[in-house]
């Protein structure tokens, strides 16, 4: 989940075994602004991406939710799987 100042949005992040990024989903959002979060668009950025590559993500400001906020909370889901899995 993310987790901003007064809100938290569940995060479903889909992963394949190398690590990298096949889709991320956003159920819901708080408000209007955050929706933008939502855009199949927004979402496709981090397509094929992994820990190492994710980076140039388009930010969207002034929602309660903040493109900031779901980067960070997909590195934290990244780093979990790679070290969960490594120990495979």
């Amino acid at each position: 989940s993310v987790k901003s100042k007064s809100s938290i949005l569940m995060i479903l992040l889909c992963v394949d075994t190398s690590g990298q990024i096949v889709s991320v989903h956003l159920p819901s959002t708080p408000d209007p602004v955050s929706q933008r979060l939502q855009s199949v668009r927004w979402k496709k950025q981090f397509s094929g991406k992994s820990i190492n590559t994710l980076k140039d993500i388009d930010a969207i400001s002034g929602a309660t939710i903040s493109s900031r906020d779901v980067m960070r909370t997909v590195k934290a889901l990244l780093l979990v799987f790679q070290k969960n899995y490594e120990k495979r």
